[in-house]
């Protein structure tokens, strides 16, 4: 009884810090039971009473899961009496912007993230149990839907999911809100959903770019989806070999490696750029070269495959995807190319370009990409953390990159451009990669508010790849004003984890756990301003130079700003 009037007492006195602190227990507690649990003898080699010891332990943790629960629902109880987050930290502005706005935003990003994880455990139970539970009840005699319905429910209860992830096919109406009588009678054709049971289907996007839509999905909002006139060009040079970065143009090398061998002609005089506020515009790029156009092709010609690869390309053309026609055809065209191997002389030459512990990213850039009206954002393959230390890895990585200009995706986006799939064609872009801080994608039209005042930017931490792969979570969305320098934040970043290009060059990137509180965009409102009003100059200046508005892809190395990317940003 002392020992509880004395917990009850330090409740009092310390509130939430001590409730954080036993819920941090609690966890670290769980870990190491479930730990145990995974190692040992099985069940079908282990005594009956190491089998009953571990029920025991399963039943604990079970248990320490429920107390957890408890310990939540106090600590949010504690935060609700002291006002949330306190009086003091919502009031106070972070440097000149409104923290009741800032700490708003900090919340829901942590508020997404937690649901995040609640959707993947719940997932990974959906995965685990229903199997298991039908395969008792068909033994024992029970009705289908009766054990169905029992195994749904016992994992909703569980977690507390009403609204679940899942795909539908249908016609999509957009409405203010979910009453009874709100979709309009007009709408015709069926909606199918994956799964039964299904009352509604609710779109939620914070954040959503198709490559192929004309313009893009923010904040639930639908984009229009149309067929767009697409100015390309198919004359590549058919030579094969290696181009410098600064030789690359768009008819040998596409519009990518273009933008990239003229930004680092600009690199040179942007440190003589300020914005109106003082600050420079300066910037770096990555040393690089290309493979251009038609050294696929000459690889299919010295494989003797080139006969074999015209045959699926015709096919290609009129495949359906309804039938698994078209993911047939697009998977033969991709195991083709590959098993295609460059040349061992541009493996050399690439060796003589870049130190030999240089670790580089194999990037794509076709002819039916980064141009206006198709940018083809994340469509095609980049491979990061290869050298050309290990050959094997490297020539790979350009057989993949080659290979993935025939997706499904791919096609289709083709498809709905009215490109056809035979004037298509790939270049691949080498570049050194670099271990950044965080990555970046400035828009200098705000997408948010359609201002072209204003530049956006999304910035997420470590590879860029966390916001070109469609990662779920979001990141940091800041705006600035390309004249007066004002900065808004717009969201605070919750993906889980971040990449970084560490460990052995061998295509694969290693992913750690982000800890917010140690991300000085999250706490630092001074870094957060400056930050982005480096960035807001560095976009500003090169859609002057480039003549229209830009999407620009980058990162942060240090103090430093690198440029890997431009491309007209799709209104």
């Amino acid at each position: 009884t002392r020992v509880w009037m004395l917990q009850q007492n330090q409740v009092k006195l310390l509130g939430s810090d001590l409730l954080f602190k036993t819920m941090q227990s609690l966890s670290a507690l769980r870990e190491i039971i479930a730990k145990g649990l995974e190692s040992g003898l099985r069940n079908d080699a282990a005594s009956d009473a190491a089998i009953a010891m571990r029920q025991k332990w399963r039943l604990c943790q079970i248990g320490l899961e429920d107390y957890s629960f408890i310990l939540l629902s106090r600590f949010a109880n504690e935060l609700e009496a002291m006002g949330g987050a306190g009086t003091r930290c919502l009031s106070e502005t972070e440097v000149s912007e409104d923290g009741k706005i800032i700490w708003g935003l900090r919340y829901k990003a942590t508020l997404d993230r937690a649901r995040r994880l609640t959707e993947e455990y719940s997932e990974a139970l959906l995965q685990i149990f229903p199997q298991n539970v039908q395969v008792l009840g068909k033994a024992f005699g029970i009705p289908e839907n009766s054990v169905r319905t029992y195994a749904e429910a016992e994992i909703r209860a569980g977690v507390g999911d009403v609204i679940v992830p899942g795909a539908a096919m249908g016609t999509l109406v957009q409405v203010e809100r979910i009453v009874p009588g709100s979709i309009p009678s007009t709408v015709e054709g069926p909606v199918t959903a994956a799964g039964n049971n299904i009352v509604g289907v609710v779109l939620l996007a914070s954040s959503l770019v198709s490559s192929w839509c004309q313009g893009s999905t923010r904040e639930g909002k639908i984009c229009e989806v149309r067929s767009i006139l697409v100015q390309y060009s198919n004359q590549g040079v058919s030579a094969g070999g290696l181009l410098l970065l600064a030789d690359a143009e768009a008819r040998n090398s596409g519009a990518k490696a273009a933008a990239c061998g003229r930004l680092a002609s600009l690199a040179a005089a942007s440190d003589k750029v300020f914005s109106d506020q003082g600050v420079p515009a300066s910037f770096n790029v990555p040393a690089g070269a290309v493979i251009p156009f038609g050294s696929m092709e000459l690889a299919l010609e010295q494989s003797k495959s080139i006969e074999s690869f015209r045959s699926f390309l015709n096919k290609i053309e009129t495949s359906k995807p309804e039938s698994g026609e078209l993911d047939q055809v697009c998977g033969q065209l991709q195991e083709v190319i590959s098993s295609l191997q460059p040349s061992k002389d541009i493996i050399d030459r690439i060796a003589k370009i870049f130190p030999g512990n240089a670790r580089l990213i194999v990037r794509s850039s076709a002819n039916v990409e980064d141009l206006a009206g198709m940018s083809a954002a994340g469509l095609y393959d980049s491979i990061p953390n290869v050298s050309v230390s290990n050959p094997t890895v490297f020539a790979n990585s350009i057989s993949k990159v080659w290979a993935s200009l025939y997706t499904r995706r791919a096609v289709l986006s083709r498809r709905v451009a009215s490109v056809p799939q035979k004037d298509a064609t790939m270049a691949i872009l080498v570049q050194e990669m670099l271990s950044p801080d965080l990555s970046f994608v400035l828009h200098t039209v705000s997408l948010t508010d359609q201002d072209h005042n204003l530049v956006e930017a999304e910035i997420a931490s470590g590879l860029g790849e966390t916001l070109a792969s469609g990662t779920r979570g979001t990141p940091w969305r800041i705006s600035s004003g390309k004249f007066d320098g004002n900065v808004r934040t717009l969201a605070f970043a919750n993906f889980s984890e971040e990449l970084l290009g560490a460990g052995p060059a061998d295509g694969e990137v290693i992913h750690l756990t982000v800890d917010y509180s140690k991300k000085p965009l999250t706490v630092d409102p001074v870094f957060r301003r400056q930050l982005d009003q480096l960035l807001d100059a560095v976009g500003f200046f090169l859609e002057q130079k480039f003549g229209c508005p830009q999407d620009v892809e980058g990162c942060v190395v240090g103090k430093d700003i690198f440029i890997v990317q431009t491309r007209p940003q799709p209104l």
